[in-house]
């Protein structure tokens, strides 16, 4: 019984394989054709780089340890503005020494006043606003 048992799984265990071969015998393969393989007539081109643009020269500025927000001037400013504000800076960076125990804002601030007033066109002065503004505000004054 064990003998017919193991004939038998062996038989069903190779029939599909067996059936499989034979499929694959009587069937005739043949390998694609590529003669109507569409042809490419024109080459990939790699197109031309990108133009590079001069990027403009970037505004002057400076930084002032005391100041809220670094100084970036608005538009061209000439070596004399330069000059005067970097005295002015130098002032204001004293001013707490000179005012002494009793000094407030309003005495630091008063170099950069005197340079707006000075240069009123200035295009530094929106730069100087911003932070004497926010002196006066952290100091709260009105």
């Amino acid at each position: 019984m064990r003998i017919v048992a193991a004939a038998l799984s062996s038989v069903l265990f190779l029939f599909p394989s067996i059936f499989l071969y034979a499929q694959t015998i009587s069937s005739q393969i043949s390998p694609p054709s590529f003669s109507s393989a569409p042809q490419l007539t024109h080459r990939m081109s790699v197109p031309p780089a990108p133009a590079q643009e001069q990027m403009p020269t970037p505004p002057p500025m400076r930084y002032m340890p005391g100041m809220e927000e670094p100084l970036v001037a608005t538009g061209p400013v000439t070596e004399q503005e330069k000059k005067d504000l970097d005295a002015a800076l130098a002032a204001f960076h004293d001013a707490p020494a000179a005012a002494g125990a009793n000094g407030d804002f309003d005495d630091y601030a008063k170099p950069l006043l005197a340079f707006m007033d000075a240069h009123p066109a200035s295009n530094w002065n929106t730069a100087l606003l911003t932070n004497v503004g926010f002196g006066y505000y952290h100091a709260g004054a009105h």
